[in-house]
């Protein structure tokens, strides 16, 4: 096995006078990098280079920093955590694990195409679920956001403009389920009595609170 000397060490082998041994000239040898060589070499403290270039792999236990750019142009594994301190530029990211983004200010756009999804039908997809009262917008100002499935509100819903329904093939719009409506009259201008037919859901009658009737 190479036995690797320090420079202080290895330097008191060659003073005035010595004789090194067979032994002390191959501590020499193994206790420097050698850039011929395809196996692996092994560095115990840092190594600091203005530039170096590496054609095979480079294995750390512990960091690896770069004060100017560091240009890979092969794979890169990471088995532990990778700390990023700054700006990143990545062009394309595979991801098979976990990401943890936590940041003052976090913006994500696309050109071509942006898609979210989970196929965890349990999980599902959440936003903004964590903080109460954090507001959430969704859309310009003048775009359309589509709701492809059932839309499930458990809170109210406020519209500053028209609340349409589509006219179908049929001649008929598409129906409205109110349910668990007041049956006695609210104390508040504007509540209009809905009288419910037919059956099943729809047989039930309430009060619907209506906010700026005018005449």
């Amino acid at each position: 096995m190479a036995i690797k000397i320090e420079k202080a060490d290895l330097k008191n082998y060659f003073n005035t006078g010595d004789k090194p041994s067979q032994a002390q000239y191959a501590h020499l040898i193994d206790s420097q990098l050698n850039l011929a060589q395809t196996d692996t070499q092994i560095a115990l403290g840092t190594i600091s280079s203005s530039f170096l270039e590496v054609q095979n792999h480079i294995t750390s236990s512990g960091n690896i920093s770069s004060s100017g750019t560091l240009d890979i142009t092969g794979n890169v594994n990471f088995d532990g955590d990778l700390d990023v301190d700054g700006t990143t530029n990545l062009d394309n990211t595979d991801i098979d694990g976990t990401l943890v983004v936590d940041g003052t200010n976090i913006s994500l756009d696309a050109t071509t195409t942006f898609n979210i999804d989970n196929s965890n039908t349990s999980n599902g997809i959440t936003i903004g679920t964590a903080t109460s009262g954090v507001p959430i917008s969704i859309g310009h100002t003048t775009s359309n956001t589509t709701v492809n499935d059932n839309l499930i509100v458990t809170g109210h819903i406020t519209a500053s403009g028209n609340i349409s329904a589509s006219y179908t093939s049929t001649g008929s719009f598409g129906s409205a389920m109110l349910t668990n409506l007041p049956t006695t009259e609210p104390l508040v201008s504007g509540a209009l009595w809905l009288s419910g037919s037919g059956g099943g859901a729809a047989s039930g009658s309430g009060y619907l609170m209506v906010a700026g009737i005018h005449g």
